[in-house]
């Protein structure tokens, strides 16, 4: 056995320079195959060709490539998710599309795309990129009408036609008077520039007064309709209207309010409403037209937002309708007075 080891040594040194390896007697061969490789990653690039071909409308050309050559496909996803709420699809490495939006101005949107390539060893990897459009929103008109309101106060009631707004953002009306500066109020309002801003009729509606102006005095005015942010609508200009002012008396209206708490009591209140002159008071007499009585007489009583009340005491039982008429102070010129006439019933 001890000459067998020389032989040994001398074979084992053989397959070595042979690239073989001795296995020992018994032992199991280890099996050796090829390794597993990282797939080879190739880059996409996507480019969108974007353009507002009318009214709340896009057009996408959209082209995907990838580095190698190789015609991919995949989905492309849009920041957009109100008009493109699904992802696009890209096959053989482009598509087109024609989509409606639901705002307008300059849009820049975001464009994702996402390849389903499945070749074997190899990932194509994703890719971006951005583009932008200036969409126009669909034309609106503008109608401005103005009135004399009298005592110098010129109204100017806008609307506009096909009107839409944004959460947010109504928009706005700009009146423009020659002589005087341009005034700017939100759409749906009613203004008394420096007094009253109040919901219109309408959010399609704006209404402006103006006071202090010549009473016998002649003007021209337009009205400019601006959308808010991201309007679908286009903004609009009225024609130039004109019109000649003239002495005519603003009218006061009253309004009352009557109640009966509590026997042979009866709770009134009155409120005045007229525009202008803004600092006009009058006199506010009641009657109790069952028994032909005045009941109240009220005086400097002045304009909205002031409300009057008073307390009635020792009223008969039954139905009693009350009538209140405002009389304007002496001095006050270009106001007309006016009357409200009221039923309660008193408990016994």
């Amino acid at each position: 056995m001890a000459r067998a080891r020389p032989a040994l040594l001398a074979v084992s040194l053989l397959l070595a320079l042979l690239g073989t390896t001795l296995t020992a007697p018994g032992a199991i061969a280890e099996s050796v195959g090829p390794r597993d490789e990282a797939p080879t990653e190739v880059p996409t690039t996507i480019s969108v060709a974007m353009t507002a071909p009318g009214p709340l409308r896009v057009h996408l050309d959209i082209a995907v490539a990838a580095a190698d050559g190789t015609p991919v496909y995949g989905q492309v996803w849009v920041s957009d998710t109100a008009a493109f709420p699904d992802p696009l699809l890209v096959s053989g490495g482009s598509t087109t599309v024609d989509r409606r939006v639901f705002s307008a101005g300059t849009r820049e949107l975001t464009f994702d795309f996402r390849p389903a390539q499945t070749t074997p060893g190899t990932t194509y990897l994703p890719s971006g990129t951005t583009a932008s459009a200036t969409v126009p929103g669909r034309p609106t008109t503008t109608r401005l009408t103005l009135s004399n309101e009298g005592v110098g106060v010129l109204e100017l009631a806008a609307s506009v036609s096909h009107y839409e707004s944004v959460e947010g953002a109504p928009g706005s009306m700009i009146f423009r008077v020659e002589g005087l500066a341009p005034v700017e109020i939100p759409m749906g309002t009613y203004v008394v520039p420096g007094r009253v801003e109040v919901p219109d009729a309408g959010g399609w509606f704006a209404t402006l007064d103006l006071s202090g102006l010549d009473p016998k005095g002649t003007y021209t005015a337009t009205a400019t309709f601006v959308p808010g942010a991201g309007a679908p609508v286009e903004g609009s200009t009225s024609s130039a209207q004109t019109i000649t002012l003239s002495a005519k008396k603003d009218q006061a209206a009253v309004q009352i309010g009557l109640r009966s708490p509590r026997p042979s009591v009866v709770e009134f209140s009155a409120v005045v409403y007229a525009l202008f002159p803004a600092n006009a008071s009058g006199t506010l007499v009641v009657q109790d037209l069952a028994s032909r009585k005045r009941v109240l007489t009220l005086r400097s009583v002045a304009l909205f937002p002031e409300t009057v009340t008073r307390t009635l005491q020792n009223v008969s039982p039954g139905v009693h309708r009350y009538r209140a008429t405002f009389v304007p102070d002496q001095g006050v010129a270009n106001l007309l007075g006016d009357s409200d006439t009221r039923t309660v019933k008193v408990r016994g």
